[in-house]
């Protein structure tokens, strides 16, 4: 990757800032690009994909009417469900190729590895480390903490070898420390202190990633680090961890997937469909391994 381009979404939604988001606009559309790929088929990113002028290409079912800004519309076939094998698909007809999927490398360093082993040590680490990432932007695909928590303390109390820790934000940062304090033994809370770079290798490194939907899942398939994903009002036939390697809890109520991003119902049916217990069986198969 030769550049990164960011489109700040929330300031642009402000009129004052109208007029820094159009001057985004023209520069996009100054420079020479040969090829657009809109992957996200949204309105924003079909108006981003301006900067191709005659040569962008997106999906022919993309959403808020970023149809209008493609030369090529591309119609995936019915039997590719999940977005990296859409995305892929979408990516050869651009291109006119017919690769397949490779799990992408990461760049690695002797600075790096030492500053994730220094975190493992300073935080009393073992070698069969689990990353717990609780915390989704949207409020339906939290699992209660008190999930959680039941999950690692049935793990810990069968394998007290085993270790935890958490995956998130600055602002996921309480989360943590609640799911903490109703444990038994310690968790390291690095929620908020490791860069992108630092936490690739921290799930790399890791036996194996309990999490809801959500981007950590997706950076820990990335890695080849068994997931434990829990889908409530999202597919993961659609959006799961990408590979074999992992196993997928898929609500089975009717309801399920709704994409809301808070659940209409008095109570939420779809988060109760496993239990703690379950999680705690899988992830002790994977630290066996």
């Amino acid at each position: 990757m030769d550049e990164l381009l960011l489109f700040r979404r929330k300031d642009w939604t402000k009129a004052k800032n109208w007029p820094d988001f159009i001057g985004f606009l023209k520069s996009l559309r100054a420079s020479k690009w040969d090829l657009v790929v809109d992957f996200q088929g949204l309105f924003r990113s079909g108006v981003c994909s301006i900067a191709a002028r005659d040569n962008c290409w997106g999906f022919a079912d993309a959403r808020e009417g970023a149809t209008l800004f493609y030369k090529e519309k591309v119609s995936v076939p019915e039997g590719l469900q999940h977005a990296v094998d859409k995305n892929i698909y979408l990516l050869n007809k651009a291109l006119g190729t017919n690769e397949p999927y490779e799990s992408p490398k990461f760049k690695s360093d002797a600075a790096l590895i030492e500053s994730a082993s220094k975190l493992i040590t300073d935080n009393n680490l073992s070698s069969k480390m689990i990353a717990v990432a609780p915390v989704s932007r949207w409020e339906s695909k939290n699992w209660p903490i008190d999930f959680y928590a039941a999950a690692l303390n049935k793990v810990y109390e069968r394998d007290p070898e085993c270790s935890f820790w958490f995956v998130g934000t600055d602002d996921d940062y309480s989360t943590g420390e609640a799911i903490a304090e109703l444990c038994d033994f310690p968790i390291a809370n690095l929620m908020g202190k490791t860069d992108l770079t630092l936490l690739f290798n921290l799930l790399s490194t890791s036996k194996a990633l309990l999490s809801n939907d959500s981007g950590p899942m997706h950076m820990a398939a990335a890695v080849e680090t068994p997931v434990v994903a829990m889908f409530g009002p999202t597919s993961a036939e659609k959006t799961g961890p990408y590979g074999i390697q992992h196993t997928v809890l898929q609500s089975q109520v009717e309801c399920s997937p709704c994409y809301n991003r808070l659940c209409p119902l008095e109570k939420q049916i779809c988060l109760d469909d496993f239990s703690p217990d379950k999680v705690a069986e899988i992830l002790l198969k994977l630290t066996q391994s």
